[in-house]
C-alpha cells in the first residue's frame, strides 16, 4: 500500500528495511490527512492542443476493398487463435496507428519536445448501417503555439514520416516479418519493430501492439500495391 511520495528525490530502505527521514533534506508528502478521513493521490492532468488528421474515405475503402489488403488482413488474422480473433481492430486500425507513430516520431524531430511528451489518439471506425465511419488520429501537445505552428506543416511532417517509413535498420527481416508464422514471437505485428515503429508506451493507446508499416508506405519486399501512400505525399 502506497503512504506517501515524493517528487524529485527518493529515500532507499536501510539494511532492516527501514526508511529514515531525520537529518534528510527529503521528506515523503503524506497521503493521508491529520484528521484520517480522507485520503487522496498524487495525479496530473495534461492540457494542450493536438494536430488532427483524417485519411480521405473514398480512398481509404478502395484501399481496404483491394485484394492485397484483404489478403494482408487475412496474414495479419491468422496470427490470433480462435478465441482472440474478436479482439483484432482490423486492417484500418493497422493503418492508422501505423502512420500515428511514423507521424509522431517525424513531428518530435522539430517541434522541441521529446516524443515521449506527445501522445496519440486514434478515431478508427469500420463503415456500418448506424455506425460511425471514422479514420482520423490525433497528436497532443502542451503547447497551444507549437500545435498551431505544427499544424500548418503537417504536408511536410507526412513526407518525413513517409521517408521514416521506408527502411528500418533491421530490414529486410523487419518488413518480411510474418506475425502468422510459428516461430514468430510478435503476433500482434507485421512490419514493426523498435527500430522503425515502436514508441515510448506512456504515448501509445495499444503498448505498441497492431503496427504494420508496410500498409502506410513501400517497403523491402512487399508489393507497393499494399501501401495507402505508395508515392512521397
Amino acid at each position: 500500500m502506497q503512504v506517501s511520495f515524493s517528487r524529485f528525490d527518493s529515500v532507499n530502505a536501510n539494511m532492516q528495511g527501514e526508511y529514515e527521514f531525520e537529518g534528510r533534506k527529503v521528506k515523503p508528502a503524506v497521503l493521508t490527512l491529520p484528521n484520517g478521513s480522507q485520503k487522496w493521490l498524487p495525479a496530473a492532468e495534461v492540457r494542450g492542443e493536438g494536430v488532427f488528421v483524417e485519411l480521405d474515405p473514398e480512398r481509404l475503402v478502395a484501399w481496404e476493398k483491394s485484394d492485397i489488403v484483404q489478403r494482408r488482413a487475412e496474414q495479419l488474422l491468422k496470427a490470433f487463435t480462435r478465441p482472440w480473433r474478436h479482439r483484432v481492430p482490423g486492417v484500418r486500425f493497422y493503418l492508422l496507428h501505423s502512420l500515428s507513430h511514423l507521424l509522431l516520431t517525424a513531428v518530435s524531430l522539430e517541434c522541441g519536445y521529446a516524443a515521449s511528451a506527445i501522445r496519440e489518439r486514434i478515431y478508427c471506425g469500420q463503415a456500418e448501417v448506424d455506425g460511425p465511419n471514422m479514420a482520423g488520429d490525433d497528436r497532443q501537445r502542451r503547447d497551444a503555439r507549437r500545435s498551431r505552428r505544427r499544424g500548418r506543416r503537417i504536408p511536410h511532417h507526412l513526407r518525413e514520416a513517409w521517408d521514416l517509413g521506408r527502411l528500418c535498420s533491421n530490414d529486410p527481416v523487419c518488413a518480411a516479418h510474418d506475425p502468422s508464422s510459428e516461430a514468430s514471437d510478435r503476433r500482434t505485428e507485421g512490419a514493426a519493430c523498435h527500430g522503425c515503429l515502436y514508441i515510448a508506451e506512456c504515448s501509445c493507446e495499444r503498448f505498441n501492439r497492431f503496427l504494420d508499416r508496410a500498409l502506410v508506405v513501400p517497403t523491402i519486399g512487399n508489393d507497393p500495391a499494399l501501401a495507402f501512400f505508395r508515392e512521397r505525399p
